[in-house]
Protein backbone atom coordinates (compact mmCIF):
# COMPACT_ATOMS: atom_id res chain seq x y z
CA UNK A 1 0.00 0.00 0.00
CA UNK A 2 2.56 2.12 0.73
CA UNK A 3 4.96 1.65 -2.10
CA UNK A 4 1.50 2.67 -4.46
CA UNK A 5 1.23 5.59 -2.34
CA UNK A 6 4.90 6.67 -3.11
CA UNK A 7 4.39 6.06 -6.70
CA UNK A 8 0.57 8.20 -6.54
CA UNK A 9 2.27 10.88 -4.94
CA UNK A 10 5.08 11.35 -7.30
CA UNK A 11 2.24 11.52 -10.06
CA UNK A 12 -0.13 13.56 -8.87
CA UNK A 13 1.33 15.90 -6.81
CA UNK A 14 -1.47 18.23 -6.64
CA UNK A 15 -3.99 15.95 -4.85
CA UNK A 16 -4.95 15.74 -1.31
CA UNK A 17 -3.81 13.10 1.24
CA UNK A 18 -7.70 11.67 0.76
CA UNK A 19 -7.68 11.59 -3.06
CA UNK A 20 -3.47 10.31 -2.85
CA UNK A 21 -4.49 7.40 -0.54
CA UNK A 22 -7.75 6.17 -2.84
CA UNK A 23 -5.77 6.43 -5.66
CA UNK A 24 -2.91 4.48 -4.02
CA UNK A 25 -5.33 2.02 -2.42
CA UNK A 26 -7.08 1.10 -6.22
CA UNK A 27 -3.72 0.77 -7.94
CA UNK A 28 -2.97 -1.85 -5.24
CA UNK A 29 -6.58 -3.62 -6.19
CA UNK A 30 -5.75 -3.75 -9.79
CA UNK A 31 -2.21 -5.07 -9.05
CA UNK A 32 -4.05 -7.89 -7.97
CA UNK A 33 -6.57 -8.56 -10.00
CA UNK A 34 -3.44 -8.09 -13.01
CA UNK A 35 -1.82 -11.13 -10.85
CA UNK A 36 0.97 -8.92 -10.35
CA UNK A 37 0.89 -9.37 -6.90
CA UNK A 38 -1.26 -11.03 -4.40
CA UNK A 39 -1.58 -8.88 -0.46
CA UNK A 40 -5.16 -9.95 0.28
CA UNK A 41 -5.39 -8.10 4.01
CA UNK A 42 -6.62 -4.59 5.72
CA UNK A 43 -4.65 -1.67 6.90
CA UNK A 44 -5.34 1.54 8.48
CA UNK A 45 -3.82 4.65 7.26
CA UNK A 46 -2.39 7.84 8.30
CA UNK A 47 -1.04 10.45 5.92
CA UNK A 48 0.53 14.42 5.92
CA UNK A 49 1.19 16.63 3.51
CA UNK A 50 2.61 19.84 3.94
CA UNK A 51 2.86 23.10 1.99
CA UNK A 52 5.73 24.95 2.43
CA UNK A 53 4.05 28.18 1.16
CA UNK A 54 1.17 28.05 3.01
CA UNK A 55 2.97 26.45 6.04
CA UNK A 56 -0.54 23.87 6.13
CA UNK A 57 -0.53 20.57 6.99
CA UNK A 58 -3.29 18.08 5.29
CA UNK A 59 -4.13 15.54 7.25
CA UNK A 60 -5.92 12.04 6.44
CA UNK A 61 -6.72 9.48 8.81
CA UNK A 62 -8.56 5.96 8.57
CA UNK A 63 -8.59 3.64 11.24
CA UNK A 64 -6.75 4.26 14.93
CA UNK A 65 -3.38 4.92 14.11
CA UNK A 66 -2.88 9.51 14.36
CA UNK A 67 -1.25 12.27 14.38
CA UNK A 68 -0.96 14.85 17.11
CA UNK A 69 0.81 18.54 16.45
CA UNK A 70 2.43 19.49 19.49
CA UNK A 71 3.53 23.31 20.16
CA UNK A 72 5.20 24.99 22.14
CA UNK A 73 3.53 27.72 24.45
CA UNK A 74 3.93 31.35 25.03
CA UNK A 75 4.78 30.50 28.55
CA UNK A 76 7.76 27.83 27.13
CA UNK A 77 5.41 24.73 28.15
CA UNK A 78 3.93 22.61 25.47
CA UNK A 79 0.32 21.46 24.66
CA UNK A 80 -1.13 18.82 21.95
CA UNK A 81 -2.73 21.87 19.35
CA UNK A 82 -4.04 19.12 16.89
CA UNK A 83 -4.96 15.38 17.09
CA UNK A 84 -6.75 13.22 14.78
CA UNK A 85 -10.01 11.33 15.86
CA UNK A 86 -9.41 7.87 16.01
CA UNK A 87 -12.43 5.73 13.81
CA UNK A 88 -13.63 2.25 15.26
CA UNK A 89 -16.58 0.27 13.69
CA UNK A 90 -16.75 -1.50 17.19
CA UNK A 91 -14.60 -1.67 20.36
CA UNK A 92 -10.79 -2.18 19.14
CA UNK A 93 -11.71 -3.04 15.29
CA UNK A 94 -10.61 0.21 13.34
CA UNK A 95 -11.83 1.41 10.79
CA UNK A 96 -9.08 -0.39 7.75
CA UNK A 97 -8.82 -0.28 3.95
CA UNK A 98 -10.06 -4.37 2.97
CA UNK A 99 -8.80 -6.42 0.18
CA UNK A 100 -10.46 -9.82 0.51
CA UNK A 101 -8.51 -12.87 -0.73
CA UNK A 102 -9.76 -14.77 -4.02
CA UNK A 103 -13.26 -16.77 -3.68
CA UNK A 104 -12.87 -20.69 -4.30
CA UNK A 105 -12.76 -20.29 -8.21
CA UNK A 106 -9.80 -18.23 -7.47
CA UNK A 107 -11.34 -15.05 -8.48
CA UNK A 108 -9.91 -11.91 -7.33
CA UNK A 109 -11.06 -10.79 -4.22
CA UNK A 110 -13.45 -8.03 -3.79
CA UNK A 111 -12.09 -4.65 -1.60
CA UNK A 112 -13.54 -2.04 0.63
CA UNK A 113 -12.40 1.22 0.37
CA UNK A 114 -13.06 3.43 3.81
CA UNK A 115 -11.33 6.67 2.54
CA UNK A 116 -14.27 8.57 1.94
CA UNK A 117 -15.16 8.16 5.93
CA UNK A 118 -11.12 9.42 6.67
CA UNK A 119 -10.72 11.95 8.98
CA UNK A 120 -9.43 14.79 7.11
CA UNK A 121 -7.94 18.05 8.78
CA UNK A 122 -5.73 21.60 7.65
CA UNK A 123 -4.12 22.35 10.03
CA UNK A 124 -1.61 25.41 10.46
CA UNK A 125 1.78 25.07 11.42
CA UNK A 126 4.29 26.98 13.13
CA UNK A 127 8.32 27.10 13.47
CA UNK A 128 9.29 24.43 16.15
CA UNK A 129 5.97 22.69 15.90
CA UNK A 130 6.42 18.76 17.03
CA UNK A 131 4.34 16.28 14.48
CA UNK A 132 3.81 12.59 15.54
CA UNK A 133 2.64 10.53 13.28
CA UNK A 134 2.18 6.96 15.26
CA UNK A 135 0.24 3.83 15.37
CA UNK A 136 -2.39 2.25 17.69
CA UNK A 137 0.60 0.49 19.79
CA UNK A 138 1.63 4.08 20.79
CA UNK A 139 -1.40 5.61 21.28
CA UNK A 140 -3.25 2.78 22.94
CA UNK A 141 -0.75 2.77 25.32
CA UNK A 142 0.10 6.54 26.17
CA UNK A 143 -1.77 9.72 27.04
CA UNK A 144 -1.53 12.91 25.34
CA UNK A 145 -0.06 14.31 28.00
CA UNK A 146 2.17 11.09 28.31
CA UNK A 147 3.78 12.04 25.04
CA UNK A 148 3.24 15.89 25.63
CA UNK A 149 5.68 15.12 28.44
CA UNK A 150 8.39 12.91 26.62
CA UNK A 151 8.66 15.89 23.98
CA UNK A 152 9.48 18.04 26.31
CA UNK A 153 12.23 16.26 27.97
CA UNK A 154 13.51 14.92 24.71
CA UNK A 155 13.03 18.23 22.71
CA UNK A 156 16.59 19.33 22.97
CA UNK A 157 17.54 15.87 21.41
CA UNK A 158 16.00 16.01 18.22
CA UNK A 159 13.35 14.43 16.03
CA UNK A 160 14.52 10.72 16.85
CA UNK A 161 15.16 10.84 20.44
CA UNK A 162 11.77 12.00 20.82
CA UNK A 163 10.63 8.92 18.57
CA UNK A 164 12.72 6.65 20.27
CA UNK A 165 11.45 8.07 23.85
CA UNK A 166 7.24 7.62 22.43
CA UNK A 167 8.11 4.10 21.08
CA UNK A 168 10.28 2.95 24.42
CA UNK A 169 7.35 4.78 26.53
CA UNK A 170 4.68 2.73 25.16
CA UNK A 171 6.33 -0.84 25.28
CA UNK A 172 6.75 -0.29 28.56
CA UNK A 173 3.23 0.52 29.34
CA UNK A 174 1.74 -2.07 26.78
CA UNK A 175 3.74 -4.88 29.24
CA UNK A 176 2.06 -3.00 32.60
CA UNK A 177 -1.17 -4.46 34.13
CA UNK A 178 -1.26 -2.19 36.70
CA UNK A 179 -2.10 0.80 35.37
CA UNK A 180 -4.70 2.68 33.11
CA UNK A 181 -4.07 3.08 29.49
CA UNK A 182 -5.78 4.72 26.46
CA UNK A 183 -6.93 1.42 25.54
CA UNK A 184 -8.55 0.11 29.47
CA UNK A 185 -10.48 3.67 29.43
CA UNK A 186 -11.96 2.39 26.21
CA UNK A 187 -12.27 -1.03 27.27
CA UNK A 188 -14.02 -0.24 30.42
CA UNK A 189 -16.23 2.08 28.45
CA UNK A 190 -17.37 -0.80 26.26
CA UNK A 191 -18.20 -3.07 29.08
CA UNK A 192 -15.15 -5.07 29.11
CA UNK A 193 -12.88 -5.04 32.04
CA UNK A 194 -8.84 -4.66 30.95
CA UNK A 195 -6.46 -2.74 33.21
CA UNK A 196 -2.80 -2.05 31.95
CA UNK A 197 -1.86 -1.75 28.63
CA UNK A 198 -2.08 -3.64 25.29
CA UNK A 199 0.48 -5.46 23.26
CA UNK A 200 0.53 -4.34 19.57
CA UNK A 201 3.01 -3.50 17.25
CA UNK A 202 4.68 0.33 17.93
CA UNK A 203 5.99 3.21 14.89
CA UNK A 204 6.30 6.24 15.82
CA UNK A 205 7.84 8.97 12.97
CA UNK A 206 8.67 12.68 14.54
CA UNK A 207 9.12 15.75 12.61
CA UNK A 208 10.08 19.33 13.72
CA UNK A 209 8.80 22.40 11.65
Amino acid sequence: LMACLQSAAQKYVDSNPVELLKKAFWQLVDLNHQGQTSTPGSSTACLAVVDSESHNMTVCNVGDSGLLVVSETSKGDYSVTFKTNAQQTAFNAPLQLTLFPPDKSGKGGHALDPTNQADSSTVPLSRGDCVIIATDGALDNLFSDEIVSIVKEYRSGGAQRIADGIVNAAYRASLRSDTSTPFSVEAQRAGKFHVGGKPDDITVLVGIV
